[in-house]
This record gives structure tokens, sequence and C-alpha cells, in this order.
């Protein structure tokens, strides 16, 4: 599963901190550490849908 962060285009920051969290745009999302399960495409939509409030990433199977 291609996983990828997402950053809100509402997102505004003026300092370097801030404008380092808006280039994560895009990047891939780490794999989880060894011995720890992948994330679910069922949460990766539920979390677009209640929490990025977007719903509409199309998550691979």
């Amino acid at each position: 599963m291609d996983l990828r962060i997402r950053v809100s285009p509402r997102y505004t920051a003026g300092g370097p901190e801030g404008r380092a969290v808006g280039a994560l745009d895009g990047a891939p999302l780490a794999g989880p550490r060894p011995g720890l399960p992948p994330v679910d495409p069922v949460f990766v939509k539920w979390h677009d849908r209640q929490v990025f409030k977007h719903g509409d990433r199309t998550v691979p199977a």
C-alpha cells in the first residue's frame, strides 16, 4: 500500500518549523516498525472522512 502524508490546504505557518510541516505534503509515509502490523486501509478511509474531512483519497487495497 502506497500511503502519502497529506497536509491540509488550510494549514498555514510562518516559521521554519511550520513550513517544514507543509513541505511534508505528498511525502511517503514510513512503514510500520518491525513486528508491528501495517496500517489498515479501512482506517485510512475512516481518518479521511472523520478527521481530515476529505474522504476523496483512493486507498490501494
